[in-house]
């Protein structure tokens, strides 16, 4: 075989491979651009618009909520603390173990089907014990 026979087959090789990897290349970039832009849209927490109901329909609290656990904005309050900083908690039914659970919004990600949800457990003295994130 002539060697610009060989080039024009290696080139015509590695068009066919590049474009074979456009759309997987274009759906990483469609999840690795969701990813950034939710993390790029997270708030200081503010208890007032936490409580907001309709800043709550647009996701506050789903900007918020990391910056509650990085804080320790939680960590060693009561019941009625808790209840004033972020408002009365929704029925916990959902969550065997749970005390607690506030509603954040449908679960952050590519693909979003589920809520999140931040579940609270408190101690025998009514103390949070644990605070964690869920998904229902």
């Amino acid at each position: 075989m002539k060697r610009r026979t060989r080039r024009v087959l290696l080139a015509a090789a590695v068009v066919t491979g590049a474009l074979a990897m456009v759309p997987s290349l274009g759906l990483l970039g469609l999840i690795a651009g969701d990813a950034a832009l939710e993390y790029a849209g997270r708030e200081r927490f503010d208890a007032r618009a936490w409580r907001d109901s309709e800043k709550l329909e647009q996701g506050v609290r789903l900007r918020m909520v990391d910056d509650l656990f990085r804080r320790d904005l939680l960590v060693g309050r009561s019941r009625q603390e808790l209840a004033e900083l972020l408002g009365e908690p929704a029925p916990s039914g959902g969550f065997a173990g749970w005390d607690h659970a506030y509603w954040l919004g449908p679960e952050r990600g590519f693909i979003s089907i589920d809520s999140e949800w931040l579940v609270l457990r408190y101690d025998a003295h009514g103390v949070l014990a644990e605070a964690s994130l869920a998904r229902d």
